[in-house]
């Protein structure tokens, strides 16, 4: 058997299906992160809006570095190395990451709604948002926000 490739450490879990992988546990991170501070904003006494929404602003940076440095691997690898040729990256893929959840969240705000128009129960309209995002957040991000040639960076000094 040989070495994984560049893009993976697992040899198993390479391209499109890795990428999908990693995606999904980051965004499983990101729900863990947001659940896991509004209970502490909740518990802290945070009036329910403010803890909600300060749960999702630190949900959505979580869930940014972590397809940042995990999912796309846009700086070389976990943690950075190569943080440099990367770093320019950040305000063009940062961008974009938050332009695709301001969408999103609008689409899944109106996708609530048409659900309890057409006489649904809040859980079910919940439950439509809830398969809805997912498949679309990844679509979104994997070909736009952090597609191959929106963080390229040239080589340096190559001979």
């Amino acid at each position: 058997m040989t070495g994984p490739d560049k893009g993976s450490r697992l040899p198993f879990v390479k391209g499109e299906l890795g990428s999908a992988m990693r995606f999904g546990l980051v965004g499983i991170a990101a729900t863990l992160t947001y659940l896991g501070m509004s209970l502490l904003l909740l518990g802290w006494g945070m009036a329910p809006q403010l803890a909600n929404l300060a749960a999702f602003l630190v949900s959505t940076a979580a869930s940014y570095l972590g397809h940042y440095f995990f999912t796309y691997r846009v700086s070389g690898g976990a943690f950075g190395r190569d943080t440099g040729r990367a770093a320019g990256s950040h305000l063009r893929l940062s961008t974009r990451f938050i332009a695709v959840t301001i969408l999103l969240t609008l689409f899944c705000s109106a996708l609530h709604q048409l659900v309890l128009w057409a006489g649904a129960s809040p859980r079910q309209a919940a439950f439509a948002v809830t398969i809805s995002y997912p498949p679309l957040s990844f679509l979104f991000n994997h070909f736009w926000a952090f597609s191959r040639g929106s963080h390229a960076q040239p080589e340096s000094g190559s001979a």
